[in-house]
């Protein structure tokens, strides 16, 4: 939900419920993205798997990634999983793109389309 480095996390995090949180930055983010945690939402990091167990979540093992992105893709496909995105960019916007996540503005992905 941010950036690293970014001193906030955005207010849209709490503005409505979320259905998971998969984390890849760790520490203080996803301690403040497990703020939004209520029951029965999955909790997911790359970066701090025995912080993300204290709210019921688990790590990332790598040597599944490939499959658990193939899994993804097909749930995306079959539209089981509906990712929300927010704003779409062509690659020459991509400053613009960082601008709109930066400013904590975004209810859902913003997408930086390289052809």
């Amino acid at each position: 939900m941010r950036l690293r480095g970014s001193r906030s996390t955005p207010a849209c995090l709490h503005s409505r419920p979320v259905d998971g949180i998969v984390d890849l930055v760790g520490g203080e983010t996803l301690r403040a993205a497990a703020t939004a945690v209520t029951a029965g939402v999955a909790v997911v990091s790359v970066a701090d798997p025995m912080l993300a167990a204290q709210w019921g979540g688990s790590g990332v093992d790598r040597d599944r990634t490939t499959a658990a992105f193939a899994r993804l893709a097909d749930l995306t496909a079959s539209g089981v999983l509906r990712p929300r995105i927010d704003h779409v960019f062509p690659l020459e916007r991509a400053g613009d793109a960082l601008a709109l996540v930066e400013n904590g503005h975004v209810l859902g992905k913003v997408v930086v389309e390289v052809r």
